[in-house]
């Protein structure tokens, strides 16, 4: 606790009750906090610290989110909650047993699983077995990475970006202005627009045009998520260098033509990224990642409330030994994968974000309880019964209370 000191003269009207000193040691300790410069609980919503719990500890990836439905991948197969994870059915065939994903997607009534060599596979709910839909791909494809939009089946392959508009049957490049020996390991769809992480290390900004995509090559290096929030987008990052470090999330005023650094807040490092993002109203949401395995100074999630400006760690309990791997919001709770350590739960009422006027006021009370430095001396807190009476904050009496302003006990 931070000893601080006011210049202030502080008066306090003291007044005994049936407790004695029930009352009055309450309010002695308003005033220590004042002197010593704590922080108070805020009262509400803000009371209640932020405290992640472990909904599932086996094996989970993929987290996707369909209205109030939860989908992650857990014993080789898609699996469904509607009670935010507390109970769990197959929502999906197993896997082959030459089938390992790297990503999946969700297009109702569709999963679509990625799986490198062996392309691209389908499933749904009532399907005995996953298919593969790989017509159109190139013979020696290798489907990395897939991703939906309101209209389209988006696959990321060793010979840049394809589509399907009829559930996979059929598969067309979308290669204008980006070379067919590109690979695209990520695909990050948020509105309207496109943007595709290549192996070379540039990326590619895409906007709907004839059909297709218009794609310009942009300087964000190798975006793992990108989300528009308000009149922003936010991109995370494996990280762009800066002469401060490695910056892992930015911002873009002007849908994605240009971006800065947002992450004062959060750690910077060759080791450290930032792997997904998500918000809950005005709160914004990122995961962090340190692929330094003796780093334990990186907190697996991070909170900003001023648009990525100033992060904070945010939430007790999930360990920062673990690797997070996705962020998702459903019914506006908070998940989080983190592959072998399962998947972590932040209910919807930690995830509340404060109004500007509750912003406004919290900010007033940390002014009030962190005031300029003076030459206060800091009193010791009373041990015993204090008589009533009116008292300065360095706890002398002033005067003892009038019969007529006294308050009575009851």
């Amino acid at each position: 606790m931070r000893a601080g000191v006011v210049s202030v003269r502080v008066r306090l009207t003291v007044a005994k009750n049936g407790d004695g000193m029930s009352i009055l040691s309450g309010r002695w300790r308003i005033l220590w906090a004042v002197v010593l410069g704590a922080t108070l609980p805020e009262s509400g919503r803000g009371a209640t610290p932020a405290q992640w719990t472990r909904v599932t500890d086996q094996l989970t990836n993929f987290l996707l989110v369909d209205g109030a439905k939860l989908y992650a991948m857990r014993d080789r197969r898609m699996m469904v909650s509607v009670d935010q994870g507390a109970h769990w059915s197959a929502a999906s065939p197993v896997l082959p047993d030459n089938l390992y994903p790297i990503t999946v997607a969700w297009k109702t009534p569709d999963f679509f699983a990625a799986g490198r060599e062996g392309g691209m596979f389908r499933a749904g709910a009532g399907d005995a077995a996953w298919k593969a839909v790989n017509a159109g791909f190139p013979a020696d494809k290798d489907v990395l990475t897939v991703a939906v939009t309101p209209t389209l089946v988006l696959a990321g392959t060793n010979h840049g970006i394809y589509s399907s508009q009829n559930r996979g049957e059929d598969w067309a490049s979308l290669n204008a202005a980006i070379p067919n020996d590109v690979y695209i390991p990520k695909i990050c769809v948020t509105g309207t627009m496109v943007f595709l992480a290549t192996n070379t290390g540039a990326s590619y900004r895409g906007v709907p045009e004839g059909g297709g995509y218009a794609w310009i090559e942009k300087d964000l290096r190798y975006p793992k998520a990108v989300i528009s929030k308000g009149r922003f987008l936010f991109s995370a990052s494996l990280g762009n260098p800066s002469p401060g470090g490695v910056v892992t999330v930015n911002r873009s005023e002007d849908n994605g033509l240009t971006w800065t650094p947002a992450d004062s807040g959060l750690p910077r490092g060759s080791q450290v990224r930032a792997v997904d993002l998500a918000y809950v109203g005005n709160t914004l949401f990122a995961g962090m990642q340190s692929i330094d395995p003796v780093d334990s100074s990186v907190t697996p999630i991070y909170r900003s409330e001023d648009d990525g400006a100033s992060w904070i760690p945010y939430g007790a309990g999930i360990p920062k030994s673990l690797m997070l791997q996705s962020l998702t919001v459903c019914d506006g709770a908070l998940f989080a994968s983190t592959g072998a350590g399962g998947v972590w739960f932040l209910p919807a009422a930690a995830t509340a974000v404060r109004t500007d006027r509750e912003r406004s006021g919290a900010e007033e009370r940390r002014r009030r309880i962190h005031p300029a430095p003076g030459n206060f001396r800091i009193p010791a807190e009373p041990s015993g019964p204090v008589p009533a009476g009116e008292y300065r904050a360095t706890g002398s009496r002033l005067s003892a209370p009038s019969s007529a302003t006294s308050p009575q006990a009851p």
